[in-house]
């Protein structure tokens, strides 16, 4: 298992919290948690850390779909002509074509971004100096947003004239792809034995390129060691702790802690810590029945006590159309 730095090639690795390839671009910090070359050129991910009043300006990417979670602090994201207020664990789905720009509304904003179907997450890196510093400076001058970027999907957009009117947030995802943001807690909800899992981004609203789902429950059992053969899998730890093996491996994640499990990799968790939370991202997102047969829909915003059961059972009868083995 490859650990605290990035493989540079397809294989599961872990990164402990604040872990990646680091870059200075003004007053961010960006943290690089998956490249293209790391993840089959499937999603590329980061961690971007700044100080209040940081502005990453207009722009799009024109075949990158980018998945924005914030994981601490609060932020002003545009969409399109659309402008919405964020707050930790609010979250953005931007579909390719979508002009978006955000600026950080309190100090120490931490976001989590993926992007799928091209390399729109590269540009971070592109615009800022390697370094090894773990936190930003607030009075770094903000990087050269016109340098150009050839070989990286994005289009900086500098005119911003065009009337912004207040956005309004989502419960649940639209019916197909458009950009959106769900507030904290709201989503798809489905709930499976002692675990409430959330669907922020479905097939629908991805054109079928990822999955963005959250999982939180207390501790509990160790699911099934399982292998998938066709989409990889990650994981990065919010609350609590979760035990998991990704081949022979046995890791504890805690919070910032992360996880790539690619195709091919067996794997298995347990939830060891009370309300344990973390989001998984897909790629592609094939697998999306497997949740939608082992669950049924919950009303509820937190995990039940007593749990209902999982439906191993209609998982099993559909067995044969789904991208899971089970080895245990």
């Amino acid at each position: 298992m490859h650990q605290n730095a990035l493989p540079g090639r397809q294989q599961p690795y872990f990164l402990e919290s604040g872990e990646g390839r680091r870059c200075r671009l003004g007053p961010f910090l960006a943290t690089t948690i998956g490249h293209r070359e790391d993840t089959g050129s499937l999603m590329e991910g980061v961690v971007l850390i700044g100080a209040k009043n940081s502005v990453v300006p207009l722009h799009r990417h024109q075949r990158s779909h980018e998945a924005i979670y914030v994981l601490e602090g609060s932020a002003s994201l545009r969409l399109a002509d659309k402008e919405f207020p964020l707050a930790g664990g609010d979250y953005a789905s931007i579909p390719p074509g979508t002009a978006h720009s955000f600026t950080f509304t309190s100090h120490r904003t931490r976001l989590l971004t993926w992007t799928f179907g091209d390399n729109g997450a590269s540009m971070y890196a592109a615009l800022g100096q390697p370094s090894e510093a773990v936190i930003y400076s607030a009075r770094a001058e903000p990087p050269d947003w016109k340098k150009p970027l050839p070989g990286i999907d994005v289009e900086f957009l500098f005119d911003e004239s065009s009337a912004v009117t207040p956005g309004e947030k989502s419960s649940v995802p639209p019916a197909a792809a458009a950009p959106y943001v769900i507030p904290a807690g709201e989503g798809e909800r489905m709930m499976a034995g002692d675990q409430l899992f959330t669907f922020l981004t479905g097939r629908r609203q991805s054109g079928g390129k990822f999955l963005a789902l959250m999982t939180e429950g207390p501790k509990g059992h160790r699911i099934p060691n399982h292998v998938h053969f066709k989409h990889t899998e990650t994981f990065f730890c919010l609350n609590g702790s979760v035990s998991l093996t990704a081949g022979e491996e046995m890791l504890s994640l805690h919070p910032g802690d992360f996880l790539h499990v690619p195709a091919g990799t067996p794997h298995t968790f347990q939830l060891t810590g009370n309300n344990t939370r973390f989001i998984q991202f897909h790629a592609p997102g094939l697998n999306e029945p497997f949740f939608h047969y082992m669950c049924d829909p919950c009303e509820d915003y937190t995990f039940l006590q007593p749990p209902p059961p999982f439906r191993f059972d209609r998982v099993l009868q559909h067995l044969a159309e789904l991208d899971v083995k089970f080895l245990d």
